[in-house]
């Protein structure tokens, strides 16, 4: 977990995949919650996450507490506050563009998957663009309104381009250099290791204004799985950019 802006009531975090972007724990005797950054301790419980970026996938998180928060929260709700990912679907023959608008129902926590749900689901848009073409696969520029949970995730999956890996959403469990390779043998070190092997999303980019005026913009390279699958997308499965 990289602290990329540290100030008393916000926080801009580059939190890597498999870790918690909320990081307190609710017994204090427990010590640090997985994936705590240095210098927040378990009784700060007044920080809360602008936005809900998961545990599987990788990139900027962002916490604030008191009035920002407050500030924050509300630039995301009118589209001040704006945050682009990366996703890697799977799809065959993409357009070069297009937007996704499907409401969202978020609100039932005993089911992890967020649905579709045209009569009762909170207005949410996706819009997203085509950065590279693969065999099977994809890489897109997504920036979603408001950002919702699982909103990027829900959306393509509804779209019919579901993220590489995400088996929550109709993606695979993993992504491996023979699903796509012509002529893939086996190396003699051992088993083949999957490229990646968790939601294939990246939070690159963020921006929001901060409580005091300032335009603020924050970018976190994709970590090395993100980068070994597309690299070796691009090496072994390539159709052609934008």
């Amino acid at each position: 977990m990289r602290v990329l802006l540290r100030e008393a009531s916000i926080l801009v975090l580059d939190k890597p995949a498999g870790t918690a972007a909320w990081p307190f724990s609710e017994d204090a005797d427990d010590g640090p919650a997985r994936g705590q950054p240095v210098g927040l301790r378990d009784s700060d419980s007044s920080w809360r996450p602008i936005y809900p970026l998961e545990d599987e996938a990788s990139g900027l998180a962002v916490l604030a507490r008191g009035a920002a928060a407050d500030i924050l929260d509300a630039q995301r709700e009118t589209g001040e506050f704006t945050v682009r990912f990366l996703a890697l679907v799977r799809v065959a023959g993409p357009q070069s563009a297009g937007s996704i608008d499907l409401p969202l129902a978020v609100r039932d926590l005993t089911n992890p998957r967020v649905r579709i749900d045209p009569a009762h689901g909170s207005p949410a848009r996706t819009e997203w663009s085509l950065l590279d073409a693969y065999a099977g696969f994809a890489l897109l520029d997504c920036r979603p309104h408001p950002l919702l949970r699982h909103q990027v995730r829900a959306h393509l999956a509804a779209a019919g381009m579901p993220p590489a890996v995400d088996p929550l959403y109709g993606g695979g469990l993993e992504l491996r250099l023979s699903s796509f390779k012509a002529g893939y043998r086996p190396g003699r070190h051992g088993p083949e290791r999957p490229l990646i092997a968790r939601v294939s999303i990246h939070a690159a980019e963020l921006a929001f204004t901060h409580p005091d005026g300032r335009g603020l913009t924050f970018s976190a390279e994709p970590p090395r799985d993100f980068r070994a699958a597309v690299h070796q997308l691009g090496k072994y499965g390539r159709l052609g950019g934008v």
